[in-house]
Protein backbone atom coordinates (compact mmCIF):
# COMPACT_ATOMS: atom_id res chain seq x y z
CA UNK A 1 0.00 0.00 0.00
CA UNK A 2 1.47 3.28 -0.92
CA UNK A 3 1.93 6.21 1.64
CA UNK A 4 3.10 9.87 1.44
CA UNK A 5 4.71 11.58 4.30
CA UNK A 6 2.10 14.20 5.96
CA UNK A 7 3.50 16.35 8.76
CA UNK A 8 1.56 18.25 11.05
CA UNK A 9 2.82 21.33 10.58
CA UNK A 10 1.04 21.41 7.14
CA UNK A 11 -2.13 22.92 8.82
CA UNK A 12 -0.28 26.12 10.33
CA UNK A 13 2.29 26.46 6.82
CA UNK A 14 1.83 29.83 5.09
CA UNK A 15 2.03 27.72 1.99
CA UNK A 16 -1.22 26.40 3.30
CA UNK A 17 -2.66 29.37 4.19
CA UNK A 18 -1.89 31.12 0.94
CA UNK A 19 -3.48 27.98 -1.23
CA UNK A 20 -6.89 28.06 0.76
CA UNK A 21 -6.98 31.68 0.01
CA UNK A 22 -5.94 31.61 -3.32
CA UNK A 23 -8.77 29.05 -4.00
CA UNK A 24 -11.34 30.76 -1.61
CA UNK A 25 -12.11 27.40 0.19
CA UNK A 26 -11.65 26.39 4.04
CA UNK A 27 -7.72 25.45 5.07
CA UNK A 28 -8.73 22.04 5.39
CA UNK A 29 -10.48 21.88 2.02
CA UNK A 30 -7.31 22.58 0.77
CA UNK A 31 -5.61 20.49 2.63
CA UNK A 32 -7.69 17.43 1.20
CA UNK A 33 -7.54 18.72 -2.60
CA UNK A 34 -3.43 18.26 -1.48
CA UNK A 35 -3.19 15.50 -0.33
CA UNK A 36 -5.22 13.97 -3.11
CA UNK A 37 -3.00 15.31 -5.80
CA UNK A 38 -0.27 14.19 -3.97
CA UNK A 39 -1.71 10.03 -4.07
CA UNK A 40 -2.96 10.83 -7.82
CA UNK A 41 0.75 11.64 -8.45
CA UNK A 42 2.47 8.79 -6.88
CA UNK A 43 0.13 6.49 -9.33
CA UNK A 44 0.83 8.74 -12.42
CA UNK A 45 3.54 11.06 -12.08
CA UNK A 46 5.48 8.96 -9.19
CA UNK A 47 8.57 11.05 -10.38
CA UNK A 48 7.20 14.64 -9.63
CA UNK A 49 7.05 15.43 -13.16
CA UNK A 50 4.00 16.94 -13.96
CA UNK A 51 5.16 17.99 -17.86
CA UNK A 52 3.63 15.22 -19.46
CA UNK A 53 -0.27 16.62 -17.89
CA UNK A 54 -2.23 19.14 -18.34
CA UNK A 55 -4.41 21.94 -15.81
CA UNK A 56 -7.37 19.41 -16.14
CA UNK A 57 -5.51 16.38 -15.12
CA UNK A 58 -3.71 18.01 -11.95
CA UNK A 59 -7.28 19.10 -11.38
CA UNK A 60 -9.43 15.93 -11.18
CA UNK A 61 -6.49 14.17 -9.55
CA UNK A 62 -6.44 16.45 -6.66
CA UNK A 63 -10.34 16.37 -7.07
CA UNK A 64 -10.92 19.90 -7.65
CA UNK A 65 -14.42 20.84 -9.65
CA UNK A 66 -13.83 24.18 -10.12
CA UNK A 67 -11.60 25.45 -12.76
CA UNK A 68 -8.57 23.38 -13.71
CA UNK A 69 -6.35 26.29 -14.93
CA UNK A 70 -7.26 28.24 -11.77
CA UNK A 71 -6.18 25.28 -9.58
CA UNK A 72 -3.16 25.12 -11.62
CA UNK A 73 -2.48 28.44 -11.24
CA UNK A 74 -3.02 29.07 -7.74
CA UNK A 75 -0.34 25.38 -6.67
CA UNK A 76 2.07 27.54 -8.85
CA UNK A 77 1.53 30.74 -6.91
CA UNK A 78 0.74 29.08 -3.60
CA UNK A 79 4.50 26.97 -4.26
CA UNK A 80 3.46 23.69 -4.72
CA UNK A 81 4.24 23.05 -7.85
CA UNK A 82 7.59 24.54 -9.68
CA UNK A 83 7.52 25.76 -13.26
CA UNK A 84 10.24 26.89 -15.10
CA UNK A 85 10.94 28.93 -17.77
CA UNK A 86 10.45 26.57 -20.32
CA UNK A 87 7.07 25.70 -18.93
CA UNK A 88 8.50 21.82 -17.37
CA UNK A 89 6.61 21.53 -14.05
CA UNK A 90 7.53 19.97 -11.04
CA UNK A 91 6.10 19.03 -7.84
CA UNK A 92 7.80 21.06 -5.12
CA UNK A 93 10.27 18.84 -2.79
CA UNK A 94 8.58 15.54 -4.08
CA UNK A 95 11.66 13.52 -3.76
CA UNK A 96 11.80 14.64 -0.13
CA UNK A 97 8.87 13.37 0.74
CA UNK A 98 7.72 10.78 -1.56
CA UNK A 99 11.38 9.73 -3.45
CA UNK A 100 11.97 7.08 -0.93
CA UNK A 101 8.63 5.58 -1.70
CA UNK A 102 9.32 5.83 -5.42
CA UNK A 103 12.59 3.92 -5.19
CA UNK A 104 11.38 1.26 -3.10
CA UNK A 105 8.96 0.76 -5.87
CA UNK A 106 11.33 0.85 -8.53
CA UNK A 107 13.43 -1.25 -6.86
CA UNK A 108 10.24 -3.79 -6.11
CA UNK A 109 9.43 -3.45 -9.76
CA UNK A 110 13.01 -4.46 -10.82
CA UNK A 111 13.22 -7.35 -7.73
CA UNK A 112 10.17 -8.78 -9.44
CA UNK A 113 11.06 -8.56 -12.79
CA UNK A 114 14.19 -10.65 -11.94
CA UNK A 115 11.90 -12.80 -10.18
CA UNK A 116 9.76 -13.64 -13.00
CA UNK A 117 12.61 -14.03 -15.60
CA UNK A 118 14.72 -15.89 -12.96
CA UNK A 119 10.95 -17.78 -12.56
CA UNK A 120 11.04 -18.56 -16.02
CA UNK A 121 14.54 -19.55 -16.70
CA UNK A 122 13.69 -21.99 -13.52
CA UNK A 123 10.48 -23.26 -15.38
CA UNK A 124 12.21 -23.39 -18.67
CA UNK A 125 14.91 -25.80 -16.91
CA UNK A 126 12.57 -27.83 -15.43
CA UNK A 127 10.91 -28.84 -17.72
CA UNK A 128 14.10 -29.54 -20.08
CA UNK A 129 14.98 -31.64 -16.35
CA UNK A 130 11.70 -33.46 -16.65
CA UNK A 131 11.57 -33.99 -20.44
CA UNK A 132 15.40 -35.57 -20.11
CA UNK A 133 14.37 -37.64 -17.25
CA UNK A 134 11.40 -39.28 -18.86
CA UNK A 135 13.50 -39.72 -21.92
CA UNK A 136 16.00 -41.36 -19.97
CA UNK A 137 13.53 -42.92 -17.60
CA UNK A 138 11.48 -44.67 -20.86
CA UNK A 139 15.06 -45.68 -22.19
CA UNK A 140 15.66 -47.48 -19.19
CA UNK A 141 12.22 -49.14 -18.36
CA UNK A 142 13.17 -50.14 -22.57
CA UNK A 143 16.75 -51.74 -21.53
CA UNK A 144 14.95 -53.00 -18.31
CA UNK A 145 12.74 -54.65 -21.02
CA UNK A 146 15.20 -56.03 -23.24
CA UNK A 147 17.01 -57.32 -20.43
CA UNK A 148 14.41 -59.18 -18.96
CA UNK A 149 13.40 -60.67 -22.16
CA UNK A 150 16.40 -61.65 -22.84
CA UNK A 151 17.19 -63.48 -19.36
CA UNK A 152 15.61 -66.26 -19.66
CA UNK A 153 17.01 -67.64 -22.88
CA UNK A 154 20.22 -66.35 -21.54
CA UNK A 155 20.37 -68.05 -18.10
CA UNK A 156 18.34 -70.94 -19.71
CA UNK A 157 21.71 -71.56 -22.29
CA UNK A 158 24.21 -71.07 -19.30
CA UNK A 159 22.06 -73.88 -17.27
CA UNK A 160 22.45 -76.16 -20.14
CA UNK A 161 25.37 -78.52 -20.69
CA UNK A 162 27.82 -78.80 -23.29
CA UNK A 163 25.96 -82.67 -24.46
CA UNK A 164 22.92 -80.65 -24.60
CA UNK A 165 23.24 -77.85 -26.65
CA UNK A 166 25.52 -80.52 -28.95
CA UNK A 167 21.77 -82.73 -29.26
CA UNK A 168 19.97 -79.28 -30.01
CA UNK A 169 22.10 -78.13 -32.50
CA UNK A 170 22.38 -81.69 -34.40
CA UNK A 171 18.39 -82.22 -34.23
CA UNK A 172 17.16 -81.30 -37.37
CA UNK A 173 13.88 -79.64 -35.89
CA UNK A 174 14.64 -76.28 -33.55
CA UNK A 175 11.02 -76.25 -31.41
CA UNK A 176 10.50 -75.39 -27.82
CA UNK A 177 14.23 -75.97 -26.88
CA UNK A 178 12.93 -75.04 -22.86
CA UNK A 179 10.92 -78.33 -23.00
CA UNK A 180 13.75 -80.16 -24.83
CA UNK A 181 16.21 -78.84 -22.03
CA UNK A 182 14.04 -80.45 -19.53
CA UNK A 183 13.27 -84.02 -20.91
CA UNK A 184 17.08 -84.22 -21.33
CA UNK A 185 17.59 -83.27 -17.41
CA UNK A 186 14.65 -85.87 -16.67
CA UNK A 187 17.00 -88.37 -18.64
CA UNK A 188 20.23 -87.47 -16.91
CA UNK A 189 22.38 -89.23 -19.24
CA UNK A 190 25.76 -90.51 -18.52
CA UNK A 191 28.43 -89.28 -20.80
CA UNK A 192 28.16 -92.56 -22.50
CA UNK A 193 24.29 -92.15 -22.92
CA UNK A 194 25.36 -88.57 -24.03
CA UNK A 195 27.75 -89.55 -26.94
CA UNK A 196 24.91 -92.35 -27.97
CA UNK A 197 22.09 -89.77 -28.24
CA UNK A 198 24.07 -87.64 -30.55
CA UNK A 199 25.62 -90.43 -32.76
CA UNK A 200 22.21 -91.72 -32.70
CA UNK A 201 20.70 -88.11 -33.48
CA UNK A 202 23.31 -87.40 -36.29
CA UNK A 203 22.59 -90.43 -37.86
CA UNK A 204 18.84 -89.95 -38.14
CA UNK A 205 19.18 -86.38 -39.22
CA UNK A 206 21.38 -88.14 -42.22
CA UNK A 207 18.87 -90.80 -43.15
CA UNK A 208 16.07 -91.31 -41.62
CA UNK A 209 14.68 -87.22 -41.51
CA UNK A 210 16.55 -86.14 -44.40
CA UNK A 211 14.30 -84.28 -46.79
CA UNK A 212 11.58 -84.50 -44.44
CA UNK A 213 8.98 -81.55 -43.97
CA UNK A 214 9.75 -80.36 -40.21
CA UNK A 215 5.81 -81.05 -39.53
CA UNK A 216 6.73 -85.03 -39.70
CA UNK A 217 9.64 -84.86 -37.41
CA UNK A 218 8.72 -85.06 -33.52
CA UNK A 219 9.84 -82.30 -31.26
CA UNK A 220 13.28 -82.60 -29.80
CA UNK A 221 11.88 -83.08 -26.07
CA UNK A 222 9.14 -85.99 -27.53
CA UNK A 223 11.96 -87.50 -28.76
CA UNK A 224 14.41 -87.76 -25.77
CA UNK A 225 11.28 -89.02 -24.07
CA UNK A 226 10.34 -91.48 -26.39
CA UNK A 227 14.04 -92.55 -26.02
CA UNK A 228 13.87 -92.59 -29.71
CA UNK A 229 18.11 -92.95 -30.11
CA UNK A 230 16.96 -96.54 -30.05
CA UNK A 231 14.70 -96.89 -32.75
CA UNK A 232 16.11 -98.62 -35.80
CA UNK A 233 17.04 -96.67 -38.53
CA UNK A 234 16.07 -97.99 -42.52
CA UNK A 235 19.40 -97.70 -44.76
CA UNK A 236 19.87 -98.56 -48.38
CA UNK A 237 21.30 -101.88 -49.14
CA UNK A 238 22.33 -103.95 -51.97
CA UNK A 239 18.94 -105.36 -52.51
CA UNK A 240 16.66 -102.27 -51.50
CA UNK A 241 16.49 -101.16 -47.87
CA UNK A 242 17.61 -102.91 -44.73
CA UNK A 243 16.95 -102.65 -41.03
CA UNK A 244 20.09 -101.30 -38.94
CA UNK A 245 18.82 -102.53 -35.18
CA UNK A 246 19.85 -101.12 -32.15
CA UNK A 247 23.35 -100.74 -30.90
CA UNK A 248 23.82 -97.54 -33.46
CA UNK A 249 26.29 -99.95 -35.62
CA UNK A 250 25.12 -98.75 -38.82
CA UNK A 251 28.07 -99.88 -40.77
CA UNK A 252 27.55 -103.48 -39.58
CA UNK A 253 27.14 -106.08 -42.82
CA UNK A 254 26.93 -102.76 -45.57
CA UNK A 255 28.98 -103.69 -48.42
CA UNK A 256 32.28 -101.19 -49.14
CA UNK A 257 30.69 -99.08 -51.77
CA UNK A 258 27.43 -98.19 -49.13
CA UNK A 259 29.81 -97.94 -46.10
CA UNK A 260 31.70 -94.97 -48.58
CA UNK A 261 28.22 -93.78 -49.42
CA UNK A 262 27.15 -93.61 -45.77
CA UNK A 263 30.59 -92.66 -44.23
CA UNK A 264 30.13 -89.65 -46.75
CA UNK A 265 26.76 -89.07 -45.20
CA UNK A 266 27.59 -88.96 -41.30
CA UNK A 267 30.64 -86.70 -42.38
CA UNK A 268 28.22 -84.20 -43.65
CA UNK A 269 25.64 -84.80 -40.86
CA UNK A 270 28.98 -83.68 -38.42
CA UNK A 271 29.94 -80.76 -40.98
CA UNK A 272 26.53 -79.58 -40.53
CA UNK A 273 26.56 -80.26 -36.67
CA UNK A 274 29.51 -78.12 -36.40
CA UNK A 275 28.15 -75.27 -38.59
CA UNK A 276 25.23 -75.56 -36.25
CA UNK A 277 26.85 -75.67 -32.88
CA UNK A 278 29.31 -72.12 -34.28
CA UNK A 279 25.71 -70.44 -35.18
CA UNK A 280 24.57 -71.30 -32.04
CA UNK A 281 27.31 -69.63 -29.62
Amino acid sequence: MAWIQSHQTLAAHPKTRKLAHLLNVSKPAAIGHLHCFWWWALDYADDGDLSRHDALDIAIGAEWDGDAEAFLDAMRTAGFIDEDDDGNRQIHDWQDYAGKLVDRRRQNAERMRNARASSQISRAANVQRTQRARVELEKSREDKTKEDDSLPAKRGRDEESAEFQAFYAAYPRKTARGDAWKAWQSIKPTPELAAEILTAITTQAATTYKGKDKQYIPYPATWLRAQQWTDEIEEPSAGGMRIVGGGFDPLRRMPADQEAEYQRKLEEAKRREDEMWRNAG
